[in-house]
């Protein structure tokens, strides 16, 4: 039984996260305020949107007001108005850490 309750628990996530996906790509590129955020997702959308995130969405958020969708991974979009954000032919995909650049900074001395 406790096996079937993580399987429904995992589908309600997954459920939560396309349906959230749906929302801001609807809206891309304007601001989905966190109320409607908060009625698909529920309280643990923070979750829902680092799901996204991991999967290549790149998400922007202004803390306890609104999330955006800036783009979308091009593998999974077969139409091109899914990639909002689309980067020239033959580049290499541009990875962002959630925590900025942390590259070192070449101009601090010690």
């Amino acid at each position: 039984m406790l096996f079937y309750v993580r399987g429904m628990e995992q589908h309600r996530h997954t459920s939560q996260r396309d349906r959230l996906l749906a929302l801001l790509k609807d809206r891309a590129p304007d601001w989905v305020p966190i109320s409607e955020v908060l009625d698909i997702a529920g309280y643990q959308y923070g979750s829902r949107v680092l799901e996204l995130r991991r999967s290549g969405h790149r998400i922007e958020n202004d803390p306890g007001r609104a999330f955006r969708l800036l783009a979308c991974p091009t593998s999974t979009a077969p139409d091109s108005n899914l990639a909002i954000d689309q980067q020239p032919q033959g580049s290499p995909p541009i990875l962002e850490s959630l925590f900025g650049d942390l590259s070192l900074d070449r101009s601090y001395k010690e």
